[in-house]
């Protein structure tokens, strides 16, 4: 619980001093934010939010593009991939495992 509330205080420190970049916390912040961002351009958000969202968008998803091609590279199969993204995940390090690995 520990490196939760530490994760927790990086987000909010983030949020507070760099909130228009993007988050340092890259699977847990870009991602909600990103889907945050997604919602307002569908809803048609007043256009000081939608100046602002649609910016921050481009670069978040730069972001999890990069990181995706990153994995996929050091992978050599989609499962690998998988695999990799799990063990480097809170669920990851819950479980211990990769499910259906032995």
């Amino acid at each position: 619980m520990i490196l939760v509330a530490a994760l927790a205080i990086q987000n909010a420190a983030h949020r507070i001093h760099m909130g228009t970049e993007p988050p340092t916390t890259l699977m847990t912040g870009t991602t909600t934010q990103i889907m945050i961002d997604v919602a307002d351009v569908l809803r048609s958000a007043p256009v000081s939010v939608l100046t602002v969202a649609r910016p921050r968008l481009g670069k978040m998803t730069a972001s999890v593009a990069a990181f995706a091609v990153g994995v996929r590279r050091r992978s050599s199969s989609l499962r690998e991939a998988w695999d990799f993204v799990f063990r480097h995940s809170s669920a990851g390090r819950v479980a211990g495992r990769v499910p259906g690995a032995r």
